[in-house]
């Protein structure tokens, strides 16, 4: 599990080696609401179909994010 704390532009610039799956879902927990997005690697993996990184977004992240890709669509 990560949770995502700090959200920055970084100037290096990589490309995407491994295209995965994506899975989203919505939780509560100790008042709080996190979005969280498990992903998955290459069905060739030790244990297919096993969440290779679970990330949890609270709604200040979130929010962050959500500006960031809004900047990044338009600027596209």
């Amino acid at each position: 599990m990560a949770k995502i704390t700090k959200i920055y532009k970084k100037v290096e610039t990589k490309s995407c080696k491994h295209i995965t799956s994506v899975e989203m879902e919505i939780a509560k927990s100790d008042d709080n609401k996190y979005i969280i997005l498990s992903t998955f690697g290459s069905s060739s993996r030790k244990e297919p179909g096993k969440a290779s990184q679970i990330i949890h977004l609270n709604k200040e992240t979130a929010s962050k994010l959500i500006a960031i890709l809004q900047k990044w669509v338009m600027d596209s």
